[in-house]
């Protein structure tokens, strides 16, 4: 008797051990496999070259990306900026041309961790979106633009153009700025030449009624 519950949870044991395993198996091989076969979507693995377009020293970051089905991992390297040299894991998932990920610094003495949106772009050349981050030195979450070039050439041209546009974009805002000190100036100047001249016709007009009473008076 005692044997045969012996047997019984021996069995148990390793039913569930198999179970077990051969779940694992089938999540980390048999499933990446089938999606790998059927997969339809854009290749994105590979290099890719980031650009945050509106931070003041234009950081830009190395990424290399790897794909199982639609399954993303990768690591980014920073080569620019206040975070040179800096490295943070990624993972996520790529579907209909959506491509969400989280990364963390590869130093975990560090907090840095973040989501990044991004959408295929350009045929597929291009990856554009926002990334949303904590930023240790202001404790705060903080969200900027970003784009991924498959191409370093692409990135310089792109870097060049807007450069180039922000500066005149630059010159521009400065003119505006001066016309509207400009106008607030003489809008200024012209309240107060109205106000004074208000306030001499208010005089005159006074001075005449002054000078009537008096005439009237003494004609009485």
């Amino acid at each position: 008797m005692f044997e045969n519950v012996v047997a019984g949870l021996v069995s148990g044991v390793v039913v569930s051990i198999l179970v077990l395993v051969i779940g694992r198996f089938w999540k980390a091989v048999v499933v990446p496999w089938f999606e790998e076969r059927v997969y339809k979507d854009l290749h994105v693995e590979g290099k890719w070259y980031s650009l945050y377009v509106d931070t003041g020293d234009y950081r830009q970051e190395i990424i290399s990306l790897k794909r199982h089905g639609h399954s993303i991992s990768g690591h980014i390297i920073c080569k620019t900026g206040a975070d040179d040299g800096e490295e943070y894991s990624v993972c996520g998932s790529f579907r209909n041309l959506l491509l969400p990920l989280t990364y963390e610094a590869a130093d975990k003495q560090k907090s840095d961790r973040g989501t990044i949106t991004l959408m295929s772009t350009y045929n597929g050349e291009r990856f554009v979106g926002e990334i949303a981050m904590y930023e240790t030195n202001t404790d705060s979450i903080g969200t900027t633009k970003v784009i991924w070039f498959r191409s370093k050439v692409d990135l310089d041209r792109t870097l060049t153009y807007i450069k180039l546009h922000r500066e005149q974009l630059d010159k521009i805002r400065a003119r505006e700025l001066k016309i509207r000190e400009d106008m607030r100036e003489f809008f200024e100047e012209f309240t107060k030449e109205f106000s004074e001249r208000k306030k001499q016709e208010q005089r005159e007009k006074d001075d005449v009624i002054e000078g009537e009473s008096k005439r009237l008076e003494n004609n009485s």
